[in-house]
């Protein structure tokens, strides 16, 4: 089963938007076996710190299991939580975070879903 990320990327390189500022996504699907990019995705959102927003990007990122920024507030945060996303402050180069995620949450992921099958 694949855990799908999204990592708020400037350049695709690394994870240097926080959540309030960013309008580009890299999406990654996590397997035992890699980490692919599926998609980048650009939003049109308006910067800042609003319910709206943060709606905005929960709803634009629903197929996703978890989240990269470089920060994110509390708010913020509790709202994206809320909305069945994980979330990760990782100001790192993307790729060593993605292998980081395939050996540490990924096996948690897949032994959550084997025990509720």
């Amino acid at each position: 089963m694949a855990f799908r990320v999204a990592a708020a990327s400037s350049d695709g390189e690394r994870i240097d938007l926080h959540f309030g500022q960013a309008h580009t996504f890299y999406i990654y699907e996590l397997t035992k076996e890699s980490a692919q990019l599926v998609e980048k995705r650009s939003m049109l959102l308006s910067d800042g710190h609003s319910t709206e927003k943060f709606r905005d990007l929960s709803h634009a990122l629903k197929d996703c299991d978890a989240l990269l920024v470089s920060q994110i507030g509390p708010a913020a945060a509790q709202y994206v939580l809320q909305a069945g996303l994980r979330v990760f402050e990782a100001p790192y180069l993307i790729e060593p975070v993605l292998e980081k995620l395939r050996a540490d949450v990924l096996p948690l992921n897949q032994e959550k879903s084997s025990q509720t099958c």
